[in-house]
């Protein structure tokens, strides 16, 4: 009996034209980005030349080398670079270049942007406007991996100045940072940065599950059906346990479904290359203080992004379980997902940037080089971690909340 109730709610929610719509709309709209994006794909041809698309793509393939950034390749990538910018045949004075000359540096530079990136974000001091050529000249021979612990723990320290982080928020990044492995491994890995760039769909997909669960309870207000559930035999616990079942499995399937879906698309285009290189290759020229491979970070951002989902699911719920209608939970619920979503954590003090952080819709602007931490009873959790953490306990007691508020509707008023 149990099971038919279920698959009841779980038809209801389906049937609703509405959500039919937004989800054939989003996916068509996740199918066009994931085309665009291959599209302007952009790759070297041997001859200097440009070429996009899958020939983009398998010429940034064929360009990208993994290298290991030992002492000895650093230096020698340093040495290599130096000698273009001295060099007659290969230099000029436009920064622009790189001091490279035009010729030299579309043939040179692009393949090995993120290496050349990752070795003077490493070299530069925080707020340093240095050239790459001053910071390779006055930095060759440095020990690359205490430089770069050097970068990190300054930038933590400059975070703590600012009350960006606690004293003991910045000794726990400082010993996240360490456990960073040297040697840093350069290489392609296109694929798995278009899902992680990808997350901030997640904000999408929270649309489509508001609309849907939006009728579970305000539904029955509308149609005064409520009346009649509630003085049922197990109206106030059968039908309302799978009620609940049917929004997390609705929730479940769209978030599975649709990242998936690109997910696998990014992955079959670019290829599944690179997946056991550091996450520190999301932003190559600043600190990533999370000691994480492409494949662990980008499966903890689907993660965040899915608690992050279901936490909206469970907000919706609460507005659904005594709001008069439908309507009003999806006028209320959705422009409050957009508003935060466009609000930047950065622009507030200590208190409303942590506080903003864990609302869902702030998923757009998680990154794994924030330092955001939260200090909860004695430890401290990273945004990723405390953002599954609190949300997930908090899509649990709102959801219980909800169904409280149903059971106790005074049917007779």
């Amino acid at each position: 009996m149990r099971r038919g109730m279920i698959c009841y709610e779980w038809k209801k929610i389906w049937q609703n034209r509405l959500t039919q719509l937004m989800m054939l709309g989003i996916s068509l709209f996740f199918v066009f980005c994931v085309i665009s994006n291959v599209s302007q794909t952009e790759g070297l041809l041997e001859d200097g030349g440009r070429t996009y698309g899958m020939s983009g793509i398998q010429a940034r393939k064929e360009q990208n080398e993994t290298v290991v950034l030992t002492q000895e390749e650093t230096d020698r990538i340093v040495r290599e670079y130096l000698a273009y910018t001295t060099d007659s045949a290969t230099n000029s004075d436009n920064p622009g270049y790189l001091y490279l000359s035009e010729k030299m540096y579309r043939s040179y530079y692009p393949p090995r942007k993120e290496l050349l990136g990752m070795i003077d974000g490493i070299y530069s001091p925080a707020g340093s406007e240095a050239s790459m050529k001053e910071v390779f000249e006055e930095n060759l021979g440095r020990n690359i991996f205490q430089a770069r612990l050097d970068r990190d723990n300054n930038r933590i320290d400059l975070y703590v100045k600012r009350g960006i982080i606690t004293d003991k928020q910045a000794t726990y990044w400082k010993e996240q940072v360490k456990q960073i492995q040297d040697p840093l491994t350069v290489g392609y890995c296109d694929g798995w940065k278009q899902i992680y760039y990808a997350g901030n769909w997640a904000v999408i997909i929270m649309m489509i599950v508001a609309i849907g669960v939006a009728p579970v309870f305000a539904g029955e207000y509308q149609s005064k059906f409520d009346s009649l559930l509630l003085c049922m035999k197990h109206g106030k616990n059968r039908l309302v346990f799978s009620k609940i079942v049917a929004a997390w499995l609705f929730t479940t399937l769209v978030y599975v479904l649709l990242t998936g879906g690109y997910s696998a698309a990014y992955l079959l285009l670019y290829g599944t290359e690179g997946g056991d290189l550091p996450i520190q290759l999301v932003a190559p020229m600043i600190t990533v203080g999370y000691p994480l491979t492409m494949v662990q970070g980008v499966l903890l951002v689907q993660l965040l992004g899915y608690v992050f989902t279901v936490c909206l699911m469970a907000a919706t719920l609460l507005l659904s379980s005594f709001m008069k209608n439908a309507y009003s939970v999806i006028v209320i619920i959705l422009p409050l997902v957009l508003v935060i979503a466009l609000l930047s954590p950065d622009q507030g003090g200590y208190v409303w940037s942590h506080f903003l952080s864990l609302l869902p819709s702030q998923i757009v602007n998680f990154a794994f080089e924030s330092f955001t931490a939260y200090e909860i009873f004695g430890h401290v959790l990273n945004w990723l971690s405390a953002g599954i953490l609190i949300d997930g306990m908090l899509a649990v007691i709102l959801t219980y909340i909800s169904t409280i508020l149903f059971r106790r509707h005074q049917v007779n008023k």
